[in-house]
Parts: C-alpha cells; sequence; structure tokens
C-alpha cells in the first residue's frame, strides 16, 4: 500500500491551523477587552465622584419663596446617594404634592454630578388671618401654610406680604380673588386690608381711606369703578370725623362720619 502526498492539501491544513489560531487570539483579547470594560464600568459605577453626598449639589435653578428646607425635606435623598439611582419624576411628584408648588422639574447632570430643581410656585400676595391661623394667600385665594416658608436654618429671604386679610373663609375665595384682580387695574388704589365681619359684611382699608361694601358680591366691579374715582378721605379738611365710605349703594355712595361724644 502506497501514500500519496498531496502538498495543496498540506498548505490548506496549515491555513487552516494558522485561522484557526487567529480565532483563538481574537477570542482572548475580546474576552480580555469585555472584562476590562466591565471592571471599568464597576469602578466608575461604584467610585464615590458619582454620588450627591450632600444638599449642596442640589441646585435650584432659580430664585424661590418657599423655604430651601421644605425643598429638601420633600425630596427625601439619604446621601450620599449615587446619581443614577435617584428618581426624577418620583422626587417631582413629592415636590408637586405641597400647595405652594404648582409644578417641578428635578433633572440629573453627571459633570458635575448635581440635582437640578426647577419650581413653578404660588405667590403669596396677603397675610390672612382664618380661624385664629395665621397664613397666606395667592391671588387666586388660596390658603398657603406659613410653615412652609419658615427655613431651620433661619437664612431664607422672605419677607411676609403687607396686604392683610381679616376673617378670611374658603367660602371668601372667589370675592377676594375677584377684588385682587379688579384693583390691578387702578394703580391709584392701594389696598392694605380686606375684613369679613360676622354677618358677611366686607370692609376695604386703602390709601383713599376705610371703605364698607356689604355683602352683594355681584356689585363689586361698581363698586371699585366708584373708588377709583374718590379722593382720598384724609386730605380733606371739611371731611373730619369720617369713618368710612359706604359704598354698598355705588349709585348713593355716602361717607359715613363718626357718632359725636357726647
Amino acid at each position: 500500500m502506497s501514500s500519496f502526498y498531496d502538498p495543496q492539501l498540506k498548505q490548506k491544513l496549515s491555513l487552516l491551523q494558522q485561522q484557526k489560531r487567529r480565532l483563538s487570539q481574537i477570542a482572548i483579547w475580546r474576552c480580555l477587552l469585555v472584562s476590562s470594560l466591565v471592571m471599568s464600568s464597576c469602578a466608575i459605577i461604584t467610585s464615590s465622584y458619582w454620588q450627591l453626598k450632600n444638599t449642596s449639589q442640589v441646585v435650584l435653578e432659580e430664585d424661590i419663596i418657599v423655604a430651601d428646607s421644605t425643598i429638601h425635606s420633600l425630596l427625601k435623598l439619604d446621601y450620599p446617594q449615587r446619581i443614577w439611582t435617584i428618581p426624577s419624576n418620583q422626587l417631582s411628584h413629592n415636590l408637586k404634592s405641597i400647595t405652594p408648588i404648582l409644578d417641578a422639574m428635578v433633572t440629573k447632570q453627571m459633570f458635575p454630578p448635581q440635582m437640578k430643581v426647577r419650581l413653578q410656585e404660588r405667590v403669596p400676595v396677603a397675610t390672612a388671618l382664618s380661624q385664629g391661623k395665621i397664613g397666606f394667600l395667592d391671588a387666586d385665594g388660596v390658603w398657603l401654610d406659613t410653615n412652609f416658608y419658615l427655613d431651620s436654618d433661619n437664612d431664607q429671604d422672605f419677607s411676609p406680604p403687607q396686604l392683610k386679610v381679616i376673617n378670611f373663609q374658603t367660602q371668601y375665595r372667589d370675592t377676594w380673588s375677584e377684588i385682587y384682580r379688579l384693583l390691578a387695574r387702578y394703580p391709584g388704589i392701594e389696598l392694605l386690608e380686606v375684613r369679613w365681619d360676622e354677618v358677611d359684611h366686607l370692609y376695604l382699608k386703602t390709601n383713599i381711606g376705610k371703605v364698607y361694601l356689604g355683602s352683594d358680591t355681584s356689585l363689586l366691579a361698581e363698586q371699585i369703578q366708584v373708588l377709583a374715582r374718590f379722593p382720598e378721605l384724609s386730605t380733606q379738611e371739611n371731611l373730619t370725623g369720617v369713618e368710612y365710605l359706604d359704598l354698598s349703594n355705588p349709585k348713593i355712595p355716602f361717607i359715613k362720619s363718626y357718632a359725636p361724644i357726647k
């Protein structure tokens, strides 16, 4: 029996062995590369650089009225916390859960690691007294608790509104909102105080003088128009002893004087 020697076959076998070695080397290098990437990723993920370590890394994108301490308490972040584990949508929902916040957006930034907070707030325009409680009102008559604006660090620059609303109740919300909206049309009238008495009669204190409006809120627009035409009562020398301007019937306004002392 004789053997047949084929040089082409030998060359093909040699090429196949070289390809096999090359593929093995590629597989080894690929495995090393993947392992390196995995280890690098793990190192990056576990690095303390990618953490929020304190409240200084929570950035409020604009000046706000609500106290910083209120915002941080609503975020409920446990420091340190890896930035990619922070649930932005949930935190936005937490912020919108309180009355003073109309809308909130929380975003994360990687370089440098920060969390940014943007808020749309209700603006307190009046300090209100209601059933022994003190709070604030916005232009729509929404009650805002004072504790949202008191910063535990005492570094919040918040000045309570000077305008006062006395004996405010929920059913007066629309009336208050209309008064505030109407008076915005007349910059010459400075509103200082709004007060309801025990029988729902409405009084204003303005730069013109004290005003009695009564209880018929359908007359508010006409009453404010009449008030805007009156001169400042305190400047009228012939109007001494004026108690208030009665506009309960705006078609027949009159000035109520103090009763003479006997």
